[in-house]
């Protein structure tokens, strides 16, 4: 009876101890599973950007600095993000800060009108950010002037027949190459402006 006693309570206790040890791993489990979701808060950043001509060599430079609290994020990945007047943002290049932040992007001058922007994407660590936007223009070539001709025309509407009419019209004729107008009273004329 004495060795059944001991092998009931022992049993009892091997009960209880499994009984434990299931709900203490259970707990272990549930924590582990609150901790994977809980986020950690990330901290803010900000992006500055810079364009520095080259325009003689061909190229210009677009370099920013990425920071946290004023303090620069060294080795982050940093990309360029570029669009043209018919097209929208999209990835051209990247780069890694430096031990200052700065990250820095050689462009060669585009045959458009680009519009360029610096972009900080999500990190485990901190915010996503992006810079401003900085523009190289391209010039585009001028539409041709109006001609002679249509100046003359307007002039006669604007300022009517007299000394202005043709003073002006010696001035278009003289400029575009054309012949003095038939009729004008020369000693009203203003003689040409030179180059």
């Amino acid at each position: 009876m004495i060795a059944s006693r001991v092998s009931l309570l022992t049993r009892a206790g091997a009960a209880t101890a499994a009984t434990a040890i299931a709900l203490a791993g259970v707990a272990v489990t549930g924590s582990a599973v609150g901790a994977a979701t809980h986020h950690s808060r990330k901290l803010p950043t900000s992006l500055s950007i810079r364009l520095v001509k080259h325009t003689r060599d061909g190229f210009d430079v677009i370099r920013g600095q990425l920071r946290s609290h004023r303090v620069p994020l060294r080795h982050k990945t940093v990309l360029l993000e570029s669009r043209t007047a018919t097209t929208t943002f999209t990835v051209v290049d990247s780069a890694r800060t430096g031990a200052h932040g700065v990250a820095a992007f050689k462009v060669t001058l585009p045959a458009e009108t680009t519009k360029y922007k610096l972009v900080f994407a999500p990190h485990p660590n901190f915010r996503a950010s992006h810079s401003g936007v900085v523009t190289i223009r391209v010039a585009s070539t001028p539409p041709p002037g109006p001609s002679a001709k249509l100046i003359r025309r307007t002039t006669r509407r604007v300022c009517g027949v007299g000394v202005a009419l043709n003073a002006f019209s010696h001035r278009v004729a003289v400029s575009t190459g054309m012949p003095t107008p038939t009729g004008v009273d020369s000693s009203h004329q203003i003689s040409p402006r030179s180059p």
